[in-house]
């Protein structure tokens, strides 16, 4: 009876719904990528073909790949929390994000597709980044990142 009535700025709530739609199709794009090329190959020289890696490279990639898709979906998960109204969504956007730059990194490291790479560690900074920003936005002078629990 006592539980004070939320509410957030439609802007903060729309783009939170945008943000969640992103992660997953990003998600669902990243796991499907990474399914094709574990079954979609004949050979492993197509396969190497197709991704510019060396023979050893291919599974780094493809798991790599994968392992991202999860972190994203994990990233849909915590957006959706936050939707819910707990702080906890964005600490799990957070975590999935340093793990997501961590194996981007990695993949660079190891002769990965630089333009996609870099694109997906300029994405893994500014997710948390942005997610933050919108979280600022007031509603009758309260911010949602006050309103969360």
């Amino acid at each position: 009876m006592g539980e004070t009535i939320r509410q957030r700025h439609s802007a903060s709530t729309a783009s939170l719904v945008i943000l969640m739609i992103l992660y997953a199709a990003i998600s669902v794009y990243l796991i499907y990528i990474s399914k094709y090329a574990i079954w979609g190959f004949a050979t492993e020289e197509n396969a190497q073909k197709f991704f510019y890696f060396q023979h050893d490279m291919v599974d780094l990639f493809v798991n790599g790949v994968f392992a991202m898709g999860i972190l994203y979906a994990i990233n849909a998960i915590g957006t959706f929390l936050i939707i819910k109204w707990k702080k906890l969504g964005y600490w799990i956007v957070l975590g999935a994000s340093i793990l997501a730059l961590l194996i981007d990194v990695i993949l660079l490291y190891n002769g990965g597709n630089t333009s996609d790479g870099i694109a997906f560690c300029i994405a893994s900074i500014l997710s948390p980044i942005i997610l933050w920003a919108v979280l600022q936005f007031k509603s009758e002078s309260q911010s949602c990142w006050k309103l969360l629990k």
